[in-house]
């Protein structure tokens, strides 16, 4: 959560800090970049000091994937509670974010924020990681079994055709006119259009899908996150919306 500057080894032992890597993304060392916990940083320092920098700075293979579990657990709590907060509506209906909503905008803030005293707010990179596979294998899993308990349901009642239709026209619709906005009217380049069409479902899948085609590329997460909490919070009101008609 600190920057550069503040880290002050160029005062300290004559140091340098020219580059950051974070994840698989390289950065220039500028005095103002704020740095997160389990950043890689290239230091160019006289050989006497070489030592003392990376005792200051720290060299650990561990140390990189730890996460502050208080920290953690304070953030999904509050943005349960967050996501519990209903707002009253004429009729006598509330509308609430929920607790991924909430969770989500819980998040969004500690991760600007990045410390709030000794307590870092960032997840390291290699620990955002493992928690993401986690979190998508669950999902998936869950969403299978809940599907699959009422296919056989939906066979026999004659609804499968209509509900494959439905939701074949509805996607198509929405992920043609994404592309149509973001390829032809805001030129964003292939690879980035593919993050940008996953945030737009609010699909983990498709997203993991698009990063094992390119490699991991870093800019199907840029366009991932540009859009996904914006879309994830517009759905989940929407359909509470929906419900009250």
């Amino acid at each position: 959560g600190r920057t550069i500057a503040q880290l002050g080894v160029a005062e300290r032992f004559g140091a340098t800090i020219v580059r950051v890597r974070r994840g698989d993304v390289e950065f220039l060392g500028t005095p103002d970049f704020v740095l997160h916990q389990g950043d890689r940083l290239r230091v160019v320092a006289p050989r006497d000091q070489l030592p003392a920098v990376t005792a200051f700075l720290g060299d650990s293979e561990r140390g990189m994937a730890d996460l502050n579990p208080v920290a953690l657990g304070l953030g999904i709590a509050a943005g349960m509670l967050l996501g519990l907060i209903e707002v009253p509506l004429p009729g006598g209906s509330h509308l609430s974010l929920g607790a991924a909503a909430g969770a989500l905008i819980v998040g969004l803030v500690m991760g600007r924020i990045g410390r709030i005293g000794r307590f870092v707010t960032t997840i390291p990179n290699a620990a955002a990681t493992a928690l993401g596979e986690l979190g998508l294998l669950i999902f998936l899993a869950y969403a299978g079994s809940k599907a699959g308990s009422q296919i056989l349901q939906a066979i026999a009642s004659g609804e499968i055709v209509a509900l494959v239709g439905i939701g074949l026209v509805v996607t198509s619709f929405a992920m043609f006119g994404t592309y149509l906005l973001v390829r032809h009217i805001l030129h964003l380049g292939g690879t980035k259009l593919s993050g940008v069409i996953a945030g737009a479902q609010t699909n983990t899948a498709i997203l993991a899908f698009a990063q094992e085609r390119t490699g991991h590329d870093v800019r199907v997460a840029l366009g991932y996150s540009l859009v996904y909490p914006t879309a994830l919070v517009v759905k989940i009101l929407l359909a509470q919306l929906l419900t009250l008609l």
